[in-house]
């Protein structure tokens, strides 16, 4: 499989450094640019695993960001099956149920395939998103699934007192109906 023809490489990279980050505290921006550069080099095909996996022990004494993101690349293209005749059986109990229950919790697996289908397709087409995930899901649910939740841009990290005052200053000045515009300025 030729990675480097995949549109969403990026986001791997992302995501192999926000892993790290997760894992160590205090990463410097002059560690952070190097494992920025390490991934990268490894997702376009320019270094071996090996060599990056011996690189990455070297410099932060683990590979498991490494593991992972080759892993959500070598995924098989095969969509995970949709089950109708189970969803079938859940709406015998739930009549108000639509076509697809609307409260669906994502499993993992359904998370690397979209991971992997990201990596793919980037971020401009979630309908051949939604067909690599599978399981009957649709691009919208997998575009807010990356929104909201996986994406590697987005900090899980606690909220800092100036962080906490900028939010309710942009809050008093802009009003609690324009978060898009608050999150911009954030």
């Amino acid at each position: 499989m030729e990675l480097s023809k995949f549109a969403g490489l990026e986001y791997m990279v992302d995501l192999a450094v926000s892993d790290v980050e997760d894992s160590m505290n205090d990463l410097s921006k002059e560690m952070k640019e190097k494992l920025q550069n390490l991934f990268t080099s490894y997702v376009y095909e320019e270094i071996s695993y090996e060599k990056c996996r011996q690189s990455l022990l070297s410099l932060i004494g683990r590979d498991d960001s490494l593991s992972r993101i080759k892993e959500i690349m070598m995924i098989p293209d095969d969509p995970i099956p949709f089950d109708e005749e189970q969803e079938q059986n859940n709406r015998k109990y739930d009549f108000r149920m639509s076509v697809r229950k609307k409260n669906h919790t994502w499993t993992s697996f359904e998370d690397q395939r979209l991971l992997a289908g990201v990596a793919r397709y980037g971020i401009e087409n979630w309908k051949n998103i939604a067909d690599f995930v599978g399981n009957g899901r649709t691009r919208s649910q997998c575009s807010q699934r990356w929104i909201r939740g996986l994406n590697p841009k987005i900090s899980k990290k606690s909220w800092t007192n100036e962080e906490d005052k900028q939010l309710k200053e942009l809050v008093e000045t802009h009003g609690n109906k324009s978060w898009t515009k608050i999150a911009s300025i954030m």
